[in-house]
């Protein structure tokens, strides 16, 4: 059977104040306070994962209809404004563009939008590029926009990723296996709340396994390339978060022998020739504990531009933070009121040995 969630579910978890991956990420970035920008390919793969986990919930999420996208920096700047405006009246009494003239060149001001430009010719430029998504996030209510493109382009994908040999029998409806879509969990972790939404979480009683499934939406169209995006971005991490989520929220399983095993659907948007890609329990144990990942760095003749051109190359050990590293760090930052602050240079007291410096320098 196939199990859907719903908006209050939804909701919900939002509003429980456990720790995410994603909270926990930008303590290990120093950056708590950092706001995802709403990139197309990361609105493209949430309308997909959307499409493909929630689809009842597609209409009360998204709106399609985004004639014109502005430019990242006006986007930015009018999105955070309308949250800003959200959170303080009611979208019914935001008002019209003009309106919030005075407000909107503030926050252009403080993002150093066209420093050069005198007001009028910024706000001629706002109100070209801007005030037609002004006017639909008003319209929508605070859903998040999509073009019409995108919404056709993600039909597709969407459609093709569900009748695919490959990916097609994860979300079709199969007897004897359970799978629970946007599935949220909650748990303890060294007493602290926590919190997990996996895309997929399937329930194969005949092999008594348990899968975690989390769907990933990319630009590149090579494993190669997807591998480098997977390191970039830490997917072991967040993979081996939910995996610590289902361990504690099914322990009787466990118990009785029941074996996770995790995947993901890596589905290329530009080209569609989806993949199932297993994360293995080394990747997992990567993603809890972390790891050192050697780094080349070469340097050829005349790099430096010095009289004598050199060629030479040095080795370097990145270490890439796993969820316990992160988990101190948390701690540590809560127990000294650190939240805000870089814990490596607490931690250093502003000052680096030869190792650290070579490390930061050359990777």
């Amino acid at each position: 059977m196939n199990y859907f969630t719903n908006l209050e579910d939804l909701n919900q978890y939002r509003q429980f104040e456990g720790l995410s991956q994603s909270f926990l990420k930008l303590i290990l970035s120093n950056n708590v306070n950092k706001k995802f920008k709403e990139t197309v390919p990361l609105l493209i793969g949430s309308y997909l994962d959307s499409l493909l986990t929630s689809p009842d919930l597609t209409d009360d999420l998204f709106q399609v209809g985004l004639a014109k996208r502005p430019s990242d920096a006006i986007m930015e700047i009018i999105k955070e404004h309308f949250e800003m405006m959200c959170s303080v009246d009611s979208v019914d009494m935001l008002g019209d563009f003009e309106s919030q003239r005075e407000l909107l060149m503030r926050k252009v001001r403080e993002k150093g939008y066209q420093p050069k430009w005198g007001d009028d010719a910024v706000w001629n430029s706002i109100v070209k590029d801007g005030q037609g998504y002004w006017e639909e996030l008003v319209s929508s209510q605070g859903k998040v926009l999509i073009t019409q493109e995108g919404f056709e382009n993600c039909q597709n994908i969407a459609q093709l990723t569900c009748s695919s040999s490959i990916t097609g029998k994860y979300f079709q409806d199969q007897e004897d296996i359970d799978k629970y879509y946007q599935m949220p969990l909650y748990w303890t972790y060294e007493g602290l709340l926590c919190k997990g939404l996996l895309d997929i979480l399937i329930f194969e009683k005949e092999t008594k396994t348990i899968y975690i499934v989390d769907i990933k939406s990319t630009g590149v169209g090579t494993l190669k390339e997807w591998f480098q995006v997977c390191r970039s971005k830490n997917y072991l991490f967040q993979m081996s978060w939910y995996r610590e989520g289902v361990i504690a929220n099914y322990p009787e399983l466990i118990e009785d022998g029941w074996k996770i095993e995790c995947r993901w659907i890596v589905i290329p948007t530009g080209f569609f020739k989806p993949w199932v890609v297993p994360c293995t329990d080394l990747m997992l144990k990567f993603g809890k504990e972390g790891y050192y990942r050697e780094q080349r760095c070469y340097y050829s003749e005349g790099f430096f531009k010095l009289d004598t051109p050199v060629s030479f190359t040095i080795k370097q050990e990145e270490y890439i933070p796993g969820f316990e590293e992160a988990i101190r760090r948390y701690k540590k930052k809560e127990q000294e009121g650190l939240l805000d602050y870089d814990i490596e240079y607490y931690e250093t007291k502003g000052k680096l040995d030869n190792t650290q410096a070579e490390q930061y320098y050359f990777t």
